[in-house]
């Protein structure tokens, strides 16, 4: 195969599979003037708009691999911080923006539990509260009295 047809598949690959993702990042993610961000994202799973988010602020993701709930946020004027904020809803993670020669690193360390609400019937009875009495102090043993030691006779 020349090594000019290689190129032309080359392109042509990349134009088919990545140039959506470019596109897509540019769709959710707008830059305004003030370094504020206008977001919209509609009904987007999770695992692509973080891909999306990392092409386009040159973020590098690593850790806990993120499920795809749909997210949707349309927002205008707000900082990357609180965007991240919203859109990681749900997981633990970290931000960490070394110099500005390196890539900031998104740390991904888990998914948040949430444990269910459950609701006491109100026929339940509650514990009944602390006694308003305090406890009775038993006496305290007298003490032994230590050995004195013997005088010793002179000589």
């Amino acid at each position: 195969m020349s090594n000019f047809l290689r190129f032309i598949l080359i392109i042509s690959f990349w134009f088919v599979f990545m140039f959506p993702c470019f596109a897509n990042a540019q769709d959710m993610f707008n830059l305004s003037r003030d370094g504020l961000i206008n977001v919209n994202i509609n009904n987007k799973p999770l695992n692509e708009v973080l891909r999306s988010l990392s092409l386009k602020f040159s973020i590098e993701l690593k850790g806990y691999s993120v499920g795809n709930e749909a997210v949707n946020l349309n927002i205008s004027n707000i900082s990357f911080e609180d965007m991240l904020k919203r859109i990681m809803r749900g997981y633990n993670y970290v931000l960490i923006k070394p110099d500005r020669s390196q890539k900031s690193v998104l740390m991904v360390l888990s998914k948040v539990e949430r444990t269910k609400y459950v609701d006491v019937p109100p026929s339940a009875t509650p514990p009944p509260p602390p006694s308003a009495t305090p406890p009775v102090q038993q006496p305290m043993a007298t003490p032994i009295p230590s050995p004195q030691p013997s005088p010793v006779p002179p000589k």
